[in-house]
């Protein structure tokens, strides 16, 4: 087979596109040249994320209500992935489930396997499991203890919710800034808003313009990009 030549191209073609990327460049540097950048960071489970979540409530008019039923599965996540680590911290603090019942509630949670598969809704099933152990003395005896142990620090709040949430028609509210969100691999996040400057009660936001709130997260792992 024999090589093709490439079309030649001409000095006015480069010179051309020459000017677009310089053109594109100068947009691009004149809008970050009003955005105000701020990188949180911090080990896991210590309030990056819900920072974001509390600025966008209270300084970017808050989430829609479409944005809000797609968080349900969020919440729904959260109630069986915080169960589960009650689970584990009973395991390690010696404690005992009271009920019969309870290490096959424990076993169908574990098998919804919502880290990986999600979960778009908690059924009777999952919700009976669910509310048994919650009422378990041995569950019970973790919460009482659970400063001795790793626990998401949202499951008591969605525990204590549970019915509210399990009912049809459930939408989130203020309670997403309590949600974990569960990431597979490093996703950055962002929250912009615009600054007014003199309305912000916290001085760092006392300067107008765009600022760019950026988290990074990645479990429980460490965040390593910056």
């Amino acid at each position: 087979m024999g090589l093709s030549e490439s079309s030649p191209v001409s000095v006015a073609d480069l010179n051309k596109r020459n000017r677009e990327i310089d053109s594109q460049l100068e947009k691009d540097r004149k809008q970050l040249d009003g955005q105000i950048k701020l990188l949180l960071l911090g080990a896991a489970e210590s309030g990056k994320s819900t920072i974001l979540k509390q600025m966008k409530v209270i300084h970017d008019k808050g989430y829609s209500k479409d944005e809000l039923v797609t968080m349900r599965s969020i919440v729904y996540i959260n109630c069986v992935s915080g169960m589960i680590s009650y689970c584990d911290a009973l395991k390690i603090l010696g404690e005992n489930y009271s009920k019969d019942t309870s290490p096959n509630h424990e076993e169908y949670l574990r098998n919804l396997n919502v880290d990986k598969d999600g979960l778009d809704e908690i059924g009777p099933a999952t919700f009976k499991a669910l509310m048994s152990l919650w009422s378990d003395k041995g569950i019970q005896n973790v919460r009482e203890k659970k400063t001795m142990v790793y626990l998401f620090d949202s499951a008591d709040y969605f525990m204590d919710n549970l019915e509210r949430i399990y009912l049809g028609g459930y939408v989130p509210s203020t309670q997403v800034s309590h949600s974990k969100e569960h990431k597979s691999a490093l996703i950055p996040k962002y929250s912009t808003f615009r600054s007014v400057g003199p309305s912000f009660t916290f001085p760092l936001f006392s300067s107008p313009g765009t600022w760019k709130l950026e988290t990074i997260g990645r479990g429980k792992t460490q965040d390593p990009t910056y």
